[in-house]
């Protein structure tokens, strides 16, 4: 949603976190966040983790150094 309570703590929390706003889109991984909607109308919620390439492949990874910034990005959520 445009306009959701935690996609604002989330752009919050990354800005402190990067130092820059961050980039919000949608992707794929949001798929299970419109399905679980579809059965729980006024759930607000956010699709959001570390960055993965070729995914549900032989070459899938996982960018490491991305693991940390969610990392710190989560737990400055929770505060």
């Amino acid at each position: 949603e445009k306009e959701s309570a935690p996609r604002e703590i989330y752009k919050a929390a990354a800005e402190k976190v990067l130092g820059r706003e961050p980039v919000i889109m949608a992707i794929h991984a949001g798929l299970e966040c419109g399905i679980i909607k579809s059965h729980i109308n006024n759930m607000d919620m956010i699709s959001i983790g570390p960055e993965m390439r070729d995914i549900h492949s032989p070459d899938e990874n996982l960018d490491l150094p991305s693991c940390e910034r969610f990392w710190l990005i989560i737990e400055e959520m929770l505060k």
